[in-house]
């Protein structure tokens, strides 16, 4: 090998481990693997636009039975501030009363990362719009401000938390409270394609609190098959007592 293959090598060695790097610090609190229960709610970003559609199934045992097709996206417009949004078609069986369906409120999220650290820290906010039908109790106006964290370990493994505040009525109990939220989850990667998500989310006030576990499995670059199933187990009424969904995650190139 002469000397100018042997320059030539060093640079190609030189670029590879570089790539490897930042590939690495990217991708070590595991953002392209979101939660379920609090999508946009959480110190993940993701570099360009992304959609999710998918079904989920709710089971308000003393209430209503519900089934959700809903689309979740984003757009990151640069690396520390991201966009989104979220609307539904629901369809409610409830328990006295007449079947109906209609579209849910839309839902908006903003959220900035002020620390890029190890350890991301994001600040956040939203807006329930009362877009929806009434019929399948919707036409409310929510607000809410949250601060979440994603904090990577040498194994791999990943936690998250989230804090903060939302106002405005809830699909159960119809009058206005500001209510603490709080949620907390594990993200275990078990081979390069799949990884294991635990899920504990609570609001006060309504009595909200549901334990969630999910599959996220990478079909190919930019393309997830996300599947969750969640349950309350008899703590609250104001989470379902069975839920489980299905849901493909699609992220695009950035333009």
């Amino acid at each position: 090998m002469n000397l100018k293959q042997r320059i030539l090598v060093a640079l190609l060695t030189c670029s590879l481990a570089t790539n490897v790097t930042l590939l690495q610090a990217q991708s070590n609190t595991l953002d392209d693997v979101h939660l379920f229960q609090i999508f946009h709610r959480d110190a993940s970003f993701t570099v360009g636009p992304y959609i999710e559609s998918g079904f989920n199934y709710d089971n308000f045992t003393k209430y209503f039975r519900m089934a959700n097709f809903a689309v979740q996206a984003g757009y990151g417009l640069t690396s520390k501030f991201e966009v989104g949004g979220t609307v539904s078609f629901l369809d409610l069986d409830p328990k006295l009363g007449d079947r109906h369906s209609g579209v849910s409120d839309l839902m908006l999220t903003v959220k900035h990362r002020i620390f890029s650290g190890a350890t991301k820290f994001a600040l956040g906010a939203l807006v329930i719009l009362p877009t929806g039908t009434d019929k399948v109790r919707q036409g409310r106006t929510n607000l809410g401000a949250y601060f979440a964290l994603r904090h990577p370990f040498p194994s791999g493994i990943v936690t998250t938390a989230n804090i903060g505040a939302i106002s405005g009525r809830d699909m159960i109990l119809d009058h206005v409270e500001v209510r603490l939220a709080l949620s907390g989850a594990v993200i275990v990667p078990a081979s390069r394609k799949l990884a294991l998500v635990g899920e504990f989310d609570y609001q006060n006030e309504i009595d909200y609190q549901i334990f969630t576990a999910g599959l996220d499995y990478r079909l190919a670059p930019g393309s997830r098959l996300r599947a969750g199933v969640g349950s309350n187990f008899g703590i609250g009424n104001g989470a379902p007592e069975i839920s489980f969904g299905l849901r493909l995650l699609q992220v695009f190139a950035h333009p």
